[in-house]
């Protein structure tokens, strides 16, 4: 019977060595899961279980690098975004305005939030429209597309643009960045000569 209680007292202690840190590695993923990044598990019990709790921040140290470097290209580009000269639509799968650049405000005369309401055909000349389909299947693809086309401002005058458009993964979505530069070759004073037919008193001129 002494054996016996002997035993079960050792080996009661030896699973509180265990289970104590196993508990705490649980208790620390669950606050990093919560939002707690900083969280870092304590080394302790067997020599394994110090070594368990050491990987463990380590991994959790890698995650949080990966994090910053992530939030450091997500800036870059935001600040790119915001200085380019060009207008740049954030577009999603839907075809809708999800972020917009100062270029893109300047040029069709809406604030951001008008901008990130409709879909970035209400932006096109009306006689482009029939384009549309075709034109966001080729975004679509991987090598993305290159095209030219004619938008609207919110005043209704016109404006021909080259619209170069990648599709890519944010965030767990597919979206679509369009880059639009201000276009005048001769096929884009052909277009805007139709669009200025479609759309009586448009005229042509800048972003501005």
């Amino acid at each position: 019977i002494a054996f016996t209680a002997l035993a079960l007292g050792i080996a009661l202690a030896m699973s509180r060595v265990l289970v104590t840190p196993i508990a705490d590695l649980a208790r620390v993923a669950a606050r990093v899961a919560d939002g707690e990044s900083g969280a870092r598990a304590k080394p302790a019990g067997p020599a394994e279980m110090q070594q368990v709790a050491t990987q463990f921040n380590r991994m959790l140290d890698a995650i949080d690098r990966h994090q910053d470097e992530i939030a450091a290209v997500g800036a870059s580009a935001n600040r790119w975004m915001e200085q380019a000269r060009d207008i740049v639509l954030l577009l999603g799968e839907d075809g809708r305005i999800l972020d917009a650049n100062r270029a893109a405000i300047e040029a069709y005369g809406y604030r951001l939030e008008e901008l990130r309401r409709p879909p970035v055909s209400d932006l096109r000349a009306e006689g482009t429209l029939a384009e549309i389909e075709s034109q966001w299947a080729r975004s679509g693809r991987s090598e993305g597309a290159l095209f030219e086309t004619i938008h609207r401002r919110r005043d209704g005058t016109t404006f021909p643009v080259e619209v170069s458009s990648r599709a890519f993964e944010a965030g767990g979505r597919r979206v679509l960045l369009h880059e639009l530069a201000h276009a005048w070759d001769g096929r884009s004073r052909y277009l805007l000569s139709l669009g200025m037919r479609w759309l009586p008193g448009a005229r042509a001129s800048g972003y501005a």
